[in-house]
């Protein structure tokens, strides 16, 4: 895989069974591999922020962690043998998360790297949304925006 790279991220959320719609966004990107660590870092624009979100993901054996930081500040982890908790930090104020992850998929190639994620998210101590997550990084250049 190439430094230079364009980060899909896919996903869904069903709220008390109803589908809320897919998200999808599609951004340059850049990529490294440090021994058995995937890291990928990409900036997004989000509407009504007036910066954009840095997002760092470093992909690990069976495991996912998700950093992002300015407007809004999240750190969201993926481990399928654990439940984790964070603060979701807002504009609006904070929101508490616990993430259960049913499943981390990870696929390595020349071409494409791809990582699949099934896990819920539980809000303020109610329940929340079964939700997914698909990671597709290819070279730059093979994808246009």
């Amino acid at each position: 895989m190439t430094k230079d790279v364009i980060v899909n991220i896919k996903g869904s959320h069903f709220l008390e069974g109803e589908d809320k719609g897919p998200i999808e966004a599609l951004m340059p990107g850049s990529y490294f591999k440090k021994e058995d660590s995937h890291y990928i870092f990409f900036e997004e624009y989000m509407e009504g922020l007036d910066e954009p979100l840095k997002t760092r993901i470093v992909i690990k054996n069976e495991t996912v962690e998700l950093t992002r930081s300015g407007s809004l500040k999240l750190r969201m982890y993926f481990d399928k043998s654990m439940e984790s908790e964070t603060d979701y930090d807002t504009p609006f104020g904070k929101i508490n998360i616990k993430i259960n992850t049913s499943s981390v998929d990870f696929k390595e190639s020349e071409e494409e790297l791809r990582c699949e994620i099934e896990y819920s998210l539980d809000f303020n101590d109610s329940p929340g949304s079964k939700s997914n997550m698909m990671i597709v990084l290819k070279p730059k250049g093979s994808v246009s925006l």
